[in-house]
This record gives C-alpha cells, structure tokens and sequence, in this order.
C-alpha cells in the first residue's frame, strides 16, 4: 500500500512548520510542500486540546500511483476493528525499550471510546488503549482482550491513519493525534494500557473535502 512518508521535518514552533520544510518520499519519488491548510479551530485551541488536529499539505506536483482510502461518513466506529499505520519507534508492549527506525509498520486496534469535544453535534476523537493478554488489569478502556497483532502508538506517529476494511473496501476513520500513559502503568505494565487518540474523519469530512477542492 503506497503512502507519504515525512523524511524531512524541523518544526520552527508548537503549531506547525513553514511549507518549505515539508518533504515526502512516495516510492523513491521526492515531493515537496505548496501549501499547508490548517484547521481553523487548531489556530485557537488550547495546547492541550487536539480536537481538530488536523492539516492538509498540497503537493507542488500532481500524483497519481498513491492509494486514496474513502473519507468514512458513518459515526458507528465504536467497537470496530482497525488497522493502524505508522512510521514512528517501534519495540515491544512489555518493554520500555523502543528504536526509532522510520519504518511503515502496521497492526490492529479496536476503537473503545469516542469523545472529545462536540463540533457539528458530533465528538471529535476516537480512543483506543493496547491491551495484552499477561496484563488485562492494565485495560483502561473497552475490552481486555487484544487482538492478534494488536498495535500502540509510539513517538513519531502522529499523523499516521486509522483505517477500517469493510466489503473489501479501505475507509480512513482517524488520524492519529497522540497517545498517554500513566506513572503507574509504565511502572507496572510499560507501554500495556497506553491510550491512543485519533482525530474523528466522519466528524471533519466536510472541511476535509472542503479543503481539497479549493
């Protein structure tokens, strides 16, 4: 499955980058950065808060080899089955000891809980936390039974899309804003029980679309 991958990136402040900065590698073919729209609602939220963590980078150049998933327009996520992809440190749930190797990896979530702020009568973030088998007491959401593969979210992986396969077709349900551990559960569990959040697509599909056809 084809995909942008961020080789070059050096943030100038806390919201985002100039667009010169922004250099993706589609399959060996260099692309850079014309244009970065933001959310409009990301400009005036809190730093704390990323219910509209969401941007939109225009390419200089047209493509046309790269996989598009549908915009999923549903708001039935909870409980669903997804798949996660991300370039960021990898390791395993049971150890603190991770590498950050800029390879595409990809595993399986469940969606837990939706929630965040309203915008358009509609929540804005999807959860879901890495279970394991050895420690389902540190299960914070949902059920506490893994799924094969089951996939957390690491350092680098911001950015990186939720999808979920439905009828042999490919729909993007999130993107990944961030991830949390408590104290405790890294004392006891490592990186079992971390809560990932994941920007809502069904919730934003009309200023994503909005967005791309300007």
């Amino acid at each position: 499955m084809a995909g942008l991958q961020v080789t070059s990136y050096k943030p100038y402040n806390h919201r985002t980058d100039s667009i010169e900065k922004y250099i993706f590698n589609l399959n060996g073919k260099i692309l850079k950065g014309k244009k970065i729209t933001i959310h409009p609602n990301y400009i005036t939220d809190s730093d704390t808060d990323s219910n509209f963590d969401l941007a939109i980078v225009e390419l200089e150049d047209s493509i046309n080899d790269v996989f598009f998933p549908i915009l999923y327009d549903k708001y039935d996520e909870l409980g669903k089955s997804c798949i996660v992809v991300a370039f960021g440190a990898s390791g395993f749930g049971n150890s603190l000891h991770v590498e950050s190797l800029s390879l595409k990896l990809a595993g399986n979530n469940v969606i837990d809980s939706i929630g965040g702020a309203l915008y358009l009568g509609n929540y804005c973030q999807l959860f879901a936390d890495f279970d394991a088998l050895d420690y389902k007491i540190s299960n914070e959401l949902g059920d506490a039974i893994p799924l094969n593969l089951e996939f957390g979210t690491c350092g680098g992986d911001s950015g990186g899309p939720l999808f979920y396969e439905s009828n042999e077709k490919m729909y993007l349900v999130g993107i990944l804003s961030g991830g949390g551990l408590t104290l405790e559960n890294i004392k006891h569990f490592s990186f079992y029980g971390q809560i990932s959040t994941f920007t809502r697509v069904s919730t934003h599909k009309i200023w994503i679309e909005n967005t791309i056809k300007k």
